[in-house]
């Protein structure tokens, strides 16, 4: 568990991490990793983030393959990323909190 506080001299953006905790396992050549804590952003504000499903990422691979990270904020918004293979991911919004998504990226790839 860590607290992780960063400042951008240049622009005074400030970027802290708190209660962070990074837990990875290791198997042969591939990686399951989960995450939570809180993320802040002095532009922003803050959100709390958990991993909904272990992120796995293969050794020869730049992004996971797998996995589900959910970041919550304010009023019950939440967001998620979700990796479906090394080089895709969507992305899902409910700006609102009222349950229902008020964006979905359909697939997006890296290399785009």
């Amino acid at each position: 568990i860590m607290d992780y506080y960063l400042r951008d001299n240049i622009s005074g953006d400030s970027f802290l991490f708190e209660d962070y905790t990074e837990t990875t396992v290791r198997f042969y050549k591939v990686s399951q990793v989960v995450v939570s804590g809180r993320f802040y952003c002095s532009d922003y504000g803050y959100v709390d983030l958990f991993t909904e499903e272990a992120l796995v990422n293969h050794d020869d691979e730049e992004y996971p393959s797998y996995g589900r990270i959910r970041a919550e904020g304010d009023n019950n918004s939440m967001a998620w990323l979700e990796f479906f293979d090394p080089n895709g991911y969507i992305v899902y919004v409910d700006e609102d909190g009222d349950g229902f998504l008020d964006y979905n990226s359909v697939p997006l790839y890296w290399d785009n």
